[in-house]
């Protein structure tokens, strides 16, 4: 890939943002597990936790004004989210606290699936599961019967207001999720 076509690409994703008490409460939950995990995993920055609707990748310039089209005009539902579980997934490297997905979150996301098929961008691989990433670059987790710390912290109840579609940009401050459109469920 050129460094023109690089600079023309956006990497998108679908999701909903986390007000600032839920925010503390991960970054809580974050300080009480950074004994048990490497030490080469990196906290994700409070500004940028979120739940996840749909990654979509690499997005050309010219597509988005398209992609923001046939969102706004999907049908779009207000849901509680329960996050409950701690879990470390080794496959991309994260720790996240995670939830099941209340059937109009479910539709969304298979929305979201469908207009990435519609326009070629990314597509899941694996069934949607709603989650808040607290780590990344975990390679293990190991907690025993420490977990009980957390349960004065566990569930976390969520009922988003807004989806966003955010583009993630590198800065020299690590990574930065932008709202670049939003939509009001």
């Amino acid at each position: 890939m050129s460094n023109i076509t690089q600079i023309n690409n956006q990497r998108l994703f679908l999701g909903f943002s986390i007000n600032k008490t839920q925010s503390s409460i991960f970054c809580d939950i974050q300080q009480k597990l950074s004994g048990y995990i490497n030490t080469e995993a990196t906290q994700v920055n409070q500004t940028n936790f979120h739940i996840t609707l749909g990654f979509l990748g690499q997005v050309g310039q010219s597509f988005i004004p398209l992609l923001i089209d046939r969102i706004t005009k999907m049908q779009k539902y207000q849901f509680e989210l329960c996050l409950s579980e701690l879990q470390f997934w080794q496959k991309p490297s994260i720790i996240c606290i995670s939830g099941l997905a209340h059937a109009n979150l479910s539709i969304m996301a298979q929305a979201v699936q469908d207009i990435a098929q519609q326009l070629a961008l990314h597509q899941s691989q694996y069934p949607y599961q709603p989650h808040v990433t607290l780590f990344r670059k975990a390679t293990n987790l190991t907690l025993a019967t420490n977990i009980n710390s957390l349960n004065n912290r566990l569930p976390i109840n969520i009922c988003p207001i807004d989806l966003h579609l955010y583009s993630s940009v590198n800065t020299a401050y690590g990574v930065h999720y932008q709202i670049i459109h939003s939509w009001t469920l």
